[in-house]
């Protein structure tokens, strides 16, 4: 990942996220699905720096709720690893937008 630290969401170049959080919080802007993964990437708002926006990727076992990858630029992923509450939130408006939609 290239960019290490939050953006401002003015720093962001977004058309139209394919997925947004009821809060704005969470922008899904890419979405690659095959039969082994599901493939996320987009933005997640920091809870402690109030306007600035994490660059989160994740994939996961379609099926279940199984990280097999996750990538954030915040300090927790940078000191701890995955996954860290970015990479989750991502994955669970995914998951939350397509049961209301069943």
């Amino acid at each position: 990942m290239n960019e290490t630290k939050p953006l401002k969401l003015d720093d962001i170049i977004i058309d139209k996220p394919i997925i947004e959080s009821y809060d704005h919080k969470v922008k899904i802007l890419q979405l690659v699905y095959d039969r082994r993964k599901i493939d996320l990437g987009g933005y997640v708002a920091s809870d402690s720096k109030p306007g600035l926006f994490y660059t989160v990727k994740t994939e996961y076992e379609p099926g279940s709720k199984n990280i097999i990858y996750g990538e954030c630029t915040c300090e927790s992923y940078e000191y701890y690893g995955s996954p860290c509450k970015h990479i989750l939130r991502l994955r669970n408006v995914f998951l939350k937008n397509n049961q209301s939609k069943k």
